[in-house]
């Protein structure tokens, strides 16, 4: 079987990504054929597939309300990533696709050319982002929240359940807001779109 493996890094950034190496090594020695598709660092090893990965963002930097919004939009659809896993489809020929971690920097857009190829997908939660913008499901005074549970997105900036520097609280939240709700109202975001594929 060919499986390929779609993650944001590729390289050893957390727990995340020592897994998917590690069941991609699984995988080989069970005589799969397993590629990757992320965002591009210098950091991750050579791959026969490089030419496909998406330019590294870094959604951390500091700069104008401009390189802001183009990265909010990135998140929420990415024509780039589109048209770059559209390349790896074609170029590698997956029986199936192993998607996670790939909010922001891949964004869902990379979903909807997997169904568009007819790449069915496993999507791997790894944290409750596609419930809660701020990943955790806990509010500003440390409790259990499930104020965003049916898509209710904005409780993330009447809450103020992210706490991250204050400079960055003014637009990160709306941020995540965008980055969770857009892609679930246009069907990213949903069990069925993702088994329509299988």
């Amino acid at each position: 079987m060919r499986i390929l493996y779609c993650d944001k890094y590729n390289f050893g950034f957390s727990g995340t990504e020592a897994y998917l190496f590690e069941t991609m090594e699984l995988m080989r020695a069970r005589g799969h054929e397993v590629a990757l598709f992320s965002m591009a660092n210098p950091r991750g090893q050579d791959t026969d597939y490089d030419q496909h990965f998406v330019p590294y963002a870094d959604f951390k930097a500091h700069g104008s309300v401009i390189t802001q919004a183009r990265l909010a939009f990135h998140a929420i659809y990415s024509t780039q990533a589109r048209g770059k896993i559209r390349q790896m489809i074609s170029d590698f020929r997956p029986d199936i696709a192993h998607v996670r971690n790939i909010y922001h920097h891949l964004s869902p857009s990379i979903l909807w050319e997997l169904k568009a190829q007819g790449v069915p997908v496993v999507y791997h939660m790894n944290d409750f982002k596609l419930l809660c913008p701020s990943y955790n499901m806990v509010g500003s005074s440390g409790t259990a929240c499930e104020r965003c549970k049916g898509g209710h997105f904005h409780n993330i900036v009447r809450e103020k359940c992210y706490s991250g520097e204050p400079e960055r609280r003014l637009y990160l939240p709306r941020r995540l807001t965008c980055t969770a709700g857009c892609p679930r109202m246009r069907g990213a975001w949903t069990c069925s779109s993702l088994r329509a594929n299988s």
